[in-house]
């Protein structure tokens, strides 16, 4: 998982790299994201089988006015203790800023998901690569995206139920589409936070979030973000 998170942040650099110098100013925004996150074991199924199921609501401009809204499930099998493969689909309605127009995205999505102590002190590493396929309603092409994310969280008191969380997520394009998608590095997602656990495979992280989105015909956006996610491993 190492060598593919060296790649991944290798190949998101030399994209970016024929455009870094005529940037604008970007474009800078307010906005709250709240989500959760449910995942869990299939009783009946299999003992390695697994669910995914994932609901998101962001508010932009200020947090004056919904802006997106994700909907994610998705199936699981546990190779190891450590080691998850997923697949699964994702809607996503969103209604941009300045439009009277909102999209209706949908997304076919792989993964892989692998967690480990790691040797120093008691960080724990979250490492999820994701290939996604996307899709728009009234356009033709297919969208390919490939998104690393890298997470660390380290226990701080209350007898390790407050803990820190930092993590970083890189978002790579791998084709051109007629809806405006273009090859290359998409964006970049950094949180640092706290988390608290709540009770027994429940927990609550909140912290902020930085998103920025990298763009070829107008100004990038660079958004702030009051992020707030609800974990239920139950």
């Amino acid at each position: 998982m190492t060598r593919i998170s060296r790649t991944l942040l290798t190949c998101a650099i030399a994209a970016a790299a024929p455009v870094a110098g005529v940037r604008a100013d970007p474009i800078e925004d307010l906005q709250n994201w709240s989500a959760i996150f449910a995942t869990g074991g299939l009783p009946g199924v299999h003992a390695k089988a697994r669910y995914w199921l994932e609901g998101q609501g962001r508010f932009g401009e200020e947090i004056s006015r919904f802006n997106q809204g994700i909907l994610r499930p998705g199936l699981g099998w546990a190779l190891s203790e450590r080691v998850t493969l997923w697949a699964g689909y994702a809607w996503i309605p969103t209604d941009p800023p300045g439009s009277n127009n909102g999209t209706s995205e949908h997304r076919l999505w792989q993964q892989v998901q692998w967690t480990t102590p790691l040797p120093l002190g008691e960080f724990t590493l979250v490492s999820r690569t994701r290939l996604e396929q996307r899709f728009f309603e009234q356009a033709d092409d297919t969208g390919w995206r490939l998104r690393q994310f890298t997470k660390v969280t380290h226990p701080l008191a209350l007898e390790g139920r407050l803990y820190a969380s930092i993590w970083d997520e890189v978002f790579l394009a791998l084709d051109d589409t007629d809806w405006g998608a273009h090859a290359g590095l998409d964006q970049n997602r950094s949180f640092g936070g706290l988390g608290l656990r709540l009770a027994r495979g429940v927990a609550l992280e909140a912290g902020y979030l930085n998103q920025y989105v990298f763009r070829r015909t107008r100004d990038d956006a660079n958004n702030h973000i009051l992020a707030f996610n609800l974990y239920l491993n139950l």
